[in-house]
């Protein structure tokens, strides 16, 4: 059995188990779960909710593999985009997820050994990906 990861962002909670990906509205006490990302065998790496105060917008990031992203609008006939160009290759970090202003930041890592570890960013609206390094090299992964 695999273990439950979650995050909660404007309201909603997001869960991943397993290969189950759920949302959860503990106001109105209904989870709706969500697709899997097309062309996924298996267990991917993992997702992200967040929310884009300007549209009104709820999107799920799911990292699929370094170089491979899914983008997930929820709302009524919406479908999995698959991003696969425009993001630095890295490898998600910690469980500490941040989405602040329609922005979700997450720790995450790049290069060879010794991987340097950042703190990466995700637009929701643009739908692009910043690598923020860290000022020094105290935080470099071991």
């Amino acid at each position: 059995m695999g273990s439950l990861a979650y995050d909660y962002v404007h309201g909603l909670v997001y869960m991943e188990y397993s290969t189950q990906l759920t949302i959860w509205n503990p106001t109105m006490n209904r989870f709706f779960t969500l697709p899997k990302p097309e062309g996924i065998e298996g267990i991917y790496g993992t997702g992200y909710l967040g929310y884009d105060p300007l549209a009104c917008k709820y999107k799920i990031l799911c990292i699929i593999t370094g170089e491979k992203f899914g983008v997930l609008t929820l709302g009524a006939q919406e479908s999995w985009r698959i991003l696969s160009e425009g993001a630095p290759k890295h490898w998600y970090g910690s469980s500490c997820v941040l989405c602040i202003n329609g922005v979700i930041y997450y720790e995450g890592s790049f290069g060879v050994e010794p991987q340097t570890r950042a703190i990466m960013s995700f637009d929701l609206r643009s739908e692009k990906f910043h690598l923020i390094k860290y000022p020094n090299d105290d935080f470099r992964g071991s």
